[in-house]
């Protein structure tokens, strides 16, 4: 096991750990070892928000208009720029680019509850077990996003 990422009494305790669209730069194990740690800072019944681009989302979108342009752009592969076949040929293939892994909202509820979560779920856009949540925008992104909260127990 890796050692902690911060000593017990670096910060206060935590009762929210909000992240949006953070968790797609990071490789799987390296995400499942952030939620691992979120939940090691968080107070009891503390809770995590996890904003994700919802890949099922964004290929039904896809699906449904498509338009394969805009569907890279939402994925952030287009911003990555090739000129040559072999280029983008290595670009397709090289993990070592932005975004390292892509999530649904089922996925991100089986990694919570990997993590040690309980209680993991989609939420509504708009919705949330946040208590006082006014600094959040609970509709961000909403047209390619997924809204899933957890909880420690």
């Amino acid at each position: 096991m890796p050692p902690r990422a911060f000593p017990c009494r670096t910060f206060r305790w935590k009762e929210v750990i909000h992240t949006a669209r953070m968790l797609e730069n990071l490789r799987l194990e390296e995400t499942l070892l952030f939620l691992q740690e979120s939940r090691r800072v968080l107070v009891k019944n503390g809770i995590i928000r996890v904003v994700i681009d919802d890949m099922k989302k964004l290929a039904e979108g896809y699906l449904s208009d498509g338009d394969v342009e805009a569907f890279l752009r939402r994925i952030d592969y287009a911003k990555h720029k090739k000129k040559t076949l072999m280029d983008k040929l290595k670009f397709m293939l090289d993990y070592e680019r932005g975004r390292q892994w892509h999530f649904d909202g089922t996925s991100m509820v089986r990694l919570l509850s990997d993590a040690g979560f309980s209680n993991a779920r989609i939420m509504p856009a708009g919705t949330t077990m946040i208590p006082d949540s006014s600094d959040l925008d609970l509709f961000e992104r909403s047209r390619d996003s997924e809204y899933i909260e957890a909880l420690k127990s």
